[in-house]
């Protein structure tokens, strides 16, 4: 019993070694980390306050399951009732990407119908906004600024 559960706890110890190693260290081969495209987007860009998101926010904000995500980037507009969102994705294979793409169109869809009435001048922003997708990479820009940010990850993608 005991072996056993030693044996269980090293396991558990290399995963997580190996999770840890390659969030922190070079992404796989042909794979962009997320995380620095989206720093280069608010160092570059004029954006609002930005609220990062966690992997269980975007599960909460857009019914993203955290085993479609291979890597992740999110954040929204802090005041909570301007719409400027960016969330990229690599998802972590082709039917994850699908799924993520189909969450983030109900979330741009949502946003839209949210301030159709509420704030015009959110709601035509919203209405140049689109999902879009490149290989396993999944990613919505809602902002005035979303060319500027298209620019940045075309760099990287």
């Amino acid at each position: 019993m005991k072996k056993a559960i030693i044996g269980l706890l090293i396991t558990v110890l290399l995963v997580c070694a190996a999770g840890c190693g390659q969030a922190g260290g070079t992404p796989a081969a042909g794979t962009v980390a997320l995380s620095g495209v989206m720093q280069e987007m608010l160092d570059t860009v004029s954006l609002p306050e930005m609220m990062t998101l966690t992997q269980d926010d975007l599960f909460d904000y857009f019914g993203l399951e955290a085993q479609w995500c291979a890597d992740s980037a999110a954040c929204i507009n802090s005041n909570g009732y301007e719409k400027d969102e960016i969330i990229l994705v690599r998802a972590a294979d082709a039917d994850s990407a699908v799924q993520v793409q189909a969450c983030l169109q109900t979330a741009l869809e949502n946003a839209a119908a949210q301030m159709q009435d509420y704030l015009p001048e959110q709601y035509a922003m919203i209405r140049n906004c689109k999902v879009e997708t490149k290989d396993l990479y999944v990613w919505l820009f809602i902002s005035d600024a979303n060319e500027q940010m298209q620019s940045i990850l075309d760099k990287y993608i």
